[in-house]
């Protein structure tokens, strides 16, 4: 038609657009592997997937950020042992951003348009009061008294208008349909007191004992303000000794031991049950019911209610450790043990709407403990006029585990942590973060007492190792209709080594590799390829027959059990089709069959450094000395991991559950050149 015609000849005259690498080179439009011969009357029919190249070059996608940090201070000798100090500081920054989808967007074919602004305003002040005084010549005190007020103010605007008029401008006002945007304020205010008291004795043992009062605007009337603690006591024991020269096998020693308790805030307005014009009810099927009805407006219920006795999520940590120099401080040593404990944790708990009108209602619940060693070694290995080599070595171990939930419940879902579902979560007797799911029934792990081919379980599997895949008559595996826990993220350590070597003085060439023990990793982006036929395994699985056990999943379910052990569950082709794109597939009940072991080496940065201070850098420059620097980072990874990269997250590093690969982005491989200039 004249109209598609007109639409065609504008989609075809952007330079963004003229790309042959995701461009039909008869209609001039956008092409996927799924969709190879677009037509005019395709302008808005989605392409399965997005071509690459038609995301990349796609021209919509803007932000503008800017950012104003600054500060003034003042201090003030008042007496010798008195100095007051001021500090009036504010933090602002603005961000505009506009995310578009052109016409043929998989996502959605007759495009959108999005507007998202915000702005952050956060104002801090610091009055402080430094005292000292030395008692004797073996004792001294420091004492600091100060406040700190901070308000900090956010505001967001969000728009989004759906169906290109046409397809430029990627703007609002080329959109068919602009509901009325959302716009949320926020204004929160923080008090603080604090004093610290820091005691030196002999210069040897030092004693610091300090304690916080915090009050925030967004906690319950009931619990305003709040008391954190802290003290630590440190033993630089080796002066007892005698030895103050740092030689000797043993050059310097320190016990260390500390206690301390932080807080974290409600959410700001978790305390009050709000009215809503933008909450919306339907049962997913289109039959939207929104507050305003027949041009008229409304407010219903928000969707959460409002608790007034929330108080702060508290953090109680205590750590014991020791730091030693050995042979004359050429190598040092440092060893943590940490206990942390955190209580009146917040989570959403559910409420019954029908009585409610709410869905969730904000709680203190909940207690997780996290318990740990870290370990660093470093040693100068040689010391040379013209050569020197240092060498680093780093340790950590982690151990969480939730110990209970609000209401007794067994585990806390994270929605949508950069996927589609409730694949995160906190869960009794597990550590933060794990990642649920459905498995196939297993020996010893699946109740005994479930319902198989001529009867239980546990008579099926009598005589089979714990973890046997229990087996079908058909030779194929039977889901297990119970979710759990699949896979645990968190490794069981990491590590890492470094290297520095001196060259002449003036070069340096320094290496590091990052080390990670365990950590699962749920390989989802395996998972849809299966289901597709596009992975190399089912390339070499469908010119063959096979059976569990034997042939398949070995890695994962070695041993079988069942009246299907021994069965030959495919015999062709169209059986692992079958089987791929079912159970065995990323659209499938069962995904534990897709977790992976994510340790992996990574050689995570080596780099080379040149130092210019001769006499002609001051001379003819005006300079102490000159800086050079070439380093890369991710050069190379190890791993028995079969994605592209076990580190990348889904849902990215602030988000608490990790190991999701859904056609993730590997970690960036990059290059950088860096000159210093010293005056």
């Amino acid at each position: 038609s004249n109209t598609s015609g007109l639409l065609l000849g504008a989609l075809r005259s952007p330079p963004e657009f003229n790309n042959p690498q995701y461009l039909d080179t008869l209609s001039g439009l956008h092409q996927s592997y799924r969709f190879r011969n677009p037509t005019a009357g395709s302008l808005q029919t989605g392409r399965g997937y997005d071509n690459p190249y038609f995301t990349l070059n796609n021209p919509g996608n803007t932000s503008e950020l800017g950012r104003f940090i600054g500060n003034a201070n003042i201090e003030w000798g008042a007496l010798d042992w008195l100095r007051l100090s001021y500090t009036l500081g504010a933090d602002y920054y603005s961000d505009d951003r506009v995310e578009a989808l052109p016409f043929t967007s998989s996502s959605q074919p007759e495009g959108n348009v999005t507007r998202f602004s915000n702005n952050n305003l956060e104002i801090d002040h610091n009055l402080l009061a430094i005292m000292t005084h030395d008692f004797s010549p073996n004792v001294s005190a420091r004492l600091t008294l100060g406040q700190n007020l901070s308000s900090r103010r956010y505001r967001n605007l969000f728009s989004r208008g759906t169906g290109l008029i046409a397809p430029e401008p990627l703007a609002l006002q080329n959109t068919i349909s602009v509901p009325p945007p959302t716009e949320f304020k926020s204004l929160r205010h923080v008090e603080a007191y604090f004093g610290q008291a820091e005691i030196t004795l002999w210069d040897q043992v030092f004693i610091n004992i300090g304690l916080r009062n915090d009050g925030f605007s967004t906690f319950g009337e009931s619990d305003r303000r709040a008391n954190y603690p802290k003290a630590a006591v440190a033993w630089t024991f080796t002066d007892l000794l005698g030895d103050n020269e740092n030689t000797g096998w043993l050059s310097f020693g320190k016990l260390r031991a500390a206690y301390g308790e932080t807080g974290r805030e409600p959410p700001v307005y978790g305390t009050i049950t709000a009215l809503s014009s933008t909450s919306v009810f339907g049962s997913g099927f289109g039959d939207v019911i929104t507050s305003s009805q027949s041009g008229s407006g409304g407010l219903v219920t928000g969707l959460q209610l409002g608790n007034s006795d929330l108080k702060p999520e508290r953090n109680k940590e205590w750590e014991i450790g020791t730091d030693l120099g050995l042979v004359d401080q050429r190598i040092d040593l440092g060893f943590t043990y940490y206990d942390r404990t955190s209580t009146d944790i917040i989570l959403p708990v559910p409420v019954n709407q029908s009585q409610f009108g709410a869905t969730r209602r904000l709680t203190n619940g909940g207690e997780i403990t996290n318990k740990g060693v870290e370990v660093t070694l470093n040693a100068r290995v040689l010391t040379m006029p013209n050569f020197g080599w240092d060498v680093g070595l780093n340790f950590g171990r982690n151990r969480g585990k939730v110990n209970s939930l609000a209401g007794g419940i067994e585990f806390i879902p994270y929605n949508n942590e950069g996927f589609t579902g409730s694949i995160g979560s906190s869960t009794v007797g597990f550590a933060p973060g794990v990642i649920r799911g459905n498995d196939f029934v297993r020996c010893g792990v699946t109740d005994a007492s479930f319902a198989v081919e001529g009867g239980t379980l546990g008579d099926a599997c009598a005589g089979a190792p714990s973890g046997a895949l229990y087996l079908g008559s058909d030779g194929l595996p039977v889901v297990d209709p119970n979710e759990r826990v699949i896979a645990d993220p968190n490794p069981d350590w990491i590590g890492g080594i470094n290297m520095a070597f001196t060259l002449f003085r003036n070069w340096r060439v320094t290496g590091l590799l990052d080390i990670r023990e365990g950590g699962q990793v749920w390989n989802g982006t395996r998972a849809a390829l299966y289901n597709f036929g596009t992975h190399k395994d089912t390339e070499i699985f469908r010119e063959r027959t096979g059976q569990f056990g034997r042939d398949f999943l070995t890695d994962v379910y070695p041993n079988v059990a069942g009246p299907g052990a021994g069965v030959q569950a495919f015999n062709n082709a169209a059986d692992w089709e079958a089987w791929f794109r079912g159970a065995g597939g990323s659209f499938g009940d069962v995904q534990a069959q897709f977790i992976e072991d994510g340790s992996f080496v990574k050689l995570r940065e080596i780099g080379v450094n040149y130092t210019a201070d001769q006499p002609w850098v001051r001379e003819r420059l005006g300079l102490t000395s000159v800086d050079i620097r070439v380093a890369g980072r991710n050069l190379g990874t190890w791993t028995d991991y079969t994605g592209l990269d076990p580190e990348a997250s889904l849902g990215g590093a602030e988000y608490l559950t990790q190991g999701l690969d859904f056609f993730n982005n590997p970690q960036t491989r990059s290059w950088v050149i860096g000159i210093t200039l010293n005056r």
